[in-house]
């Protein structure tokens, strides 16, 4: 490292993870498009909703819970509610595609490391510097 940079770890342990999903089974199933948090204004659930609603034949999963929960209507969006660790990567590493429709960057980037680490195809809905 140098004085203009520093190290930053980013709090996933990439071993334990790989350890984690190599104990998922992968199960046939519908394309699935998925996100997963707690279902609030930084989320941005109704993007989420609305490219679900573009999409009515893809199935969509939202993995939490939250207080704008209502904003989800499409008949295709999936809510699991608040579920354990395990569960959470077993539907995720059953999905194909990780949408992050996020209006603030609050962290968000982490899931898009755990994402990458999982091999998954993620897509970033936001751009820096905008709201």
């Amino acid at each position: 490292m140098t004085k203009n940079a520093t190290y930053v770890n980013n709090a996933i342990n990439v071993a334990d993870l790989k350890r984690s999903l190599d104990k998922v089974e992968k199960k046939n199933r519908p394309f699935t498009v998925f996100t997963l948090g707690r279902i609030c204004y930084q989320k941005n659930p109704a993007l989420f909703n609305s490219i679900a609603e573009k999409m009515p034949d893809t199935k969509f999963l939202w993995i939490g819970d939250g207080e704008l929960r209502e904003e989800l209507k499409s008949k295709n969006i999936e809510i699991t509610g608040w579920i354990n660790r395990e569960e959470a990567l077993k539907r995720s590493m059953n999905a194909d595609v990780f949408v992050l429709s996020n209006l603030v960057v609050d962290g968000g980037y982490l899931v898009l490391v755990d994402t990458d680490s999982a091999a998954l195809n993620h897509l970033p809905a936001f751009s820096l510097g905008r709201e």
